[in-house]
């Protein structure tokens, strides 16, 4: 994971930062699992 670059972790700024890029990167993982889990429903269907 990247780092927010502040040797200061409470910083709230960057903790809200820490916490829009961990709910983006689950959004964008849940996207991929539900897209594979509906490829391998397709595949399994024929």
């Amino acid at each position: 994971m990247r780092s927010c670059g502040c040797n200061k972790p409470h910083i709230p700024s960057c903790q809200k930062s820490m916490e829009e890029m961990m709910e983006i990167a689950a959004f964008f993982y849940t996207k991929a699992v539900a897209s594979k889990r509906g490829f391998w429903l397709r595949k399994n269907a024929k």
